[in-house]
């Protein structure tokens, strides 16, 4: 019989003694019960997702570490610069390819099925004018702001937490809307309009590389649509890098003329397909989101116009995928192809239940 002795301290508990064999047990049973705790699926989800976190989180450190070891004109001008060629020609290309690919599911979703195609030489003429600006009005603007945006700002070493990362975004959307409403709204204003806006407006039915595609004048004023949130709020300045790229993809897919999934807001619809309707009506929809719209009453004719064109794309789709399948039908009826069958079955009763609506 022996005193047991603390693991951890050394030291002997006086008020009990127990056997070897008995500590020993009591010593082995811990380490089978981490073990059996560590085979859990959960728990290793768990540390999966914390080093995963942990080796971003330690790679964006890095590189803020180096960018903050440059001069400051990296952090002020290059680095936003370098955001905006990649999120612009990136998705602003890619929509291009989709729109003059083949792609039926792409298409059945155009938002002005009956637009014309914006031809080459417009899109030539568009991209030159927004690249010229890329290179003067925008970084100009960045460099004679910078001593603002450095006084607004937290350049710091440490990096914003995850709950602030989330608060953060969710009041910057809040103050983009606010912004872009407002300003847009007297950008439309007649003494206005036909000097800076009517650029814009050149053409009636968007796409993604005409996104940026402003007057100079509108060039600059557009910045704060995604400075306004991080400037208020006197964020990090990473935090409104990560923004700017938001914003970018967010602005390239509400211009790319088709209704994408998972791009609405709760109760108000695509915002993709709200801003096409704007270039379309001119007058309507001079939000992102379309909560000014709703709270001012300036949808104008939104809503009915959006539900005239699900109505269409649905009938449209269903006699596509109709004739498919009876095409797969007659191609299946000799062989008796039950996979022929099936499409065909699965098409017709589709279109019975467009027609029923």
């Amino acid at each position: 019989m022996v005193r047991s002795v603390n693991p951890l301290t050394g030291a002997h508990d006086g008020a009990s003694v127990i056997s070897l064999s008995a500590t020993s047990s009591s010593r082995r049973a811990p380490v089978h019960a981490r073990a059996a705790t560590l085979s859990s699926p959960h728990i290793r989800g768990d540390a999966l997702h914390i080093h995963m976190r942990t080796f971003a989180a330690s790679h964006l450190e890095a590189w803020w570490s180096h960018i903050r070891a440059q001069p400051d004109y990296v952090a002020d001008v290059v680095v936003p610069m370098a955001i905006t060629f990649s999120i612009y020609y990136g998705f602003g290309l890619l929509f291009l390819a989709l729109d003059h690919s083949e792609l039926s599911w792409w298409h059945r979703r155009k938002c002005q099925q009956k637009a014309r195609p914006i031809p080459w030489v417009n899109v030539r003429k568009i991209t030159l004018f927004v690249t010229a600006q890329l290179f003067t009005v925008y970084p100009l603007t960045l460099w004679l702001g910078a001593q603002l945006v450095r006084a607004r700002l937290d350049f710091s070493a440490e990096l914003p937490d995850l709950h602030t990362v989330l608060s953060s975004f969710a009041a910057f959307a809040l103050c983009t809307e606010a912004y872009f409403y407002h300003c847009h709204f007297l950008l439309h204003h007649p003494s206005i309009y036909s000097l800076v806006h009517k650029v814009h407006h050149e053409y009636t039915a968007p796409i993604a590389l005409e996104c940026l595609y402003f007057h100079p004048i509108e060039s600059v004023l557009q910045l704060g649509t995604v400075a306004a949130g991080p400037l208020l709020l006197r964020s990090h300045v990473v935090l409104l890098y990560a923004w700017t790229v938001i914003a970018l993809f967010n602005v390239s897919l509400h211009h790319c003329g088709h209704e994408v999934p998972l791009d609405e807001a709760p109760r108000l619809g695509s915002m993709a397909h709200q801003h096409d309707y704007h270039h379309k009506a001119c007058r309507a929809n001079y939000g992102v989101i379309g909560l000014f719209d709703w709270l001012y009453g300036t949808r104008g004719g939104y809503d009915e116009w959006h539900e005239k064109w699900e109505r269409e794309r649905m009938v449209a789709a269903a006699a596509a995928d109709g004739g498919k399948a009876q095409a797969e039908e007659k191609k299946g009826a000799g062989s008796g192809s039950p996979l022929s069958v099936a499409t065909a079955w699965d098409g017709l009763e589709r279109s019975t239940a467009v027609r029923r609506r």
